[in-house]
């Protein structure tokens, strides 16, 4: 699958985030994410993107593998398009034409850094899509923002993002 959109969104009325995903093909993946979900997700989220810079320069300390997810994270979101809007022209909806509801997400980090990412349903539907770490990012900062607008009162944090060096060296322990 050839991802060239992501959108995600807050629904009021449904009081939940709309992830939609389109392809090259004309297909799209429409799931929703709950509060809850995103809560117990995030983490693991931010984890397997630590993960990826550890496995990467193994030797680096902990608070340079925090600057590097940092700086990472900030490089990707100034490549990516945020100004152009969603498409809106799918003509294959694998999952069906309304959004399944998600309630159950397995992350996991592939050897050539790709991001699997199953997204299932209570009753066993589901569909697996594959990132590659800057669609990973540029996931994060969709979900920062449509969790802001939710209201949500969620802190959705990336150590090393919006931290200054003062910061990750006050944290510093000297022996």
């Amino acid at each position: 699958m050839n991802i060239q959109q992501v959108q995600v969104q807050f629904v009021p009325e449904q009081d939940r985030l709309l992830l939609r995903i389109g392809t090259g093909d004309g297909t799209e993946l429409r799931v929703w994410w709950t509060r809850r979900l995103l809560v117990v997700l995030w983490p693991n989220l931010v984890k397997l993107l630590s993960k990826s810079v550890e496995l990467q320069t193994p030797t680096a300390n902990l608070e340079a593998q925090k600057m590097i997810t940092g700086m990472r994270h900030e490089s990707h979101l100034s490549q990516a398009d945020f100004a152009t809007p969603f498409a809106a022209t799918t003509q294959h909806f694998p999952l069906g034409p309304e959004p399944l509801l998600v309630a159950r997400v397995d992350l996991s980090l592939g050897a050539d850094n790709m991001v699997k990412v199953a997204m299932k349903s209570a009753q066993g539907a589901g569909v697996d899509v594959n990132m590659n770490e800057a669609l990973v990012h540029i996931l994060c900062k969709l979900l920062q923002t449509a969790c802001q607008q939710a209201d949500w009162a969620v802190d959705l944090v990336i150590a090393g993002v919006n931290e200054s060096t003062q910061d990750v060296l006050a944290t510093r322990v000297l022996n």
